[in-house]
């Protein structure tokens, strides 16, 4: 975000509309993508009138969202930087790389939530149980991964 703000207040011509970030949430969809949907609000409200994101990936990968949202801010005149892939959406020499990469991160994306099932079943064939958080359920973790009830610390006797 550092990195944005630095490069947008550089340039005398540009002026900074916001910064747009949904960490932690996948872009395999952008209905659970609250600042990404505020953001595309925002262009639609002719607030923003060019985009700089990183790569298609952090843009999008569900291909049908994305090429429909380019398509839709592309009308509107709405410019959007992919730095990584160096493809500026006005240029139409980039609209087939544009359709071939964003398929390319959707299949990306499907292979990595199908490897991440396989290991998860792995584990779990193992009895190794893999939860992502400190406290899960009314159970905490100790610092060697074992889980332990948190009802004998914490809870009344009588509940």
């Amino acid at each position: 975000m550092n990195y944005y703000s630095e490069k947008i207040v550089a340039n005398p011509k540009w002026s900074l509309a916001g910064i747009y970030a949904d960490q932690g949430k996948p872009a395999t969809s952008t209905k659970q993508r609250d600042s990404f949907n505020h953001m595309i609000e925002d262009c639609y409200d002719s607030k923003i009138d060019m985009i700089l994101t990183k790569s298609i990936s952090m843009f999008a990968r569900n291909t049908v969202d994305f090429l429909r949202i380019i398509r839709e801010l592309k009308e509107r005149q709405i410019r959007i930087v992919f730095e990584k892939e160096n493809i500026d959406i006005m240029d139409s020499a980039d609209k087939l790389l544009i359709t071939i990469l964003s398929s390319h991160e959707l299949e990306e994306s499907q292979i990595l939530s199908e490897n991440n099932r396989w290991g998860i079943a792995r584990k779990f064939e193992q009895s190794i149980v893999q939860v992502n958080y400190m406290k899960f359920m009314g159970y905490t973790k100790d610092v060697n991964g074992n889980y332990s009830s948190r009802r004998s610390r914490d809870c009344p006797k009588d509940i």
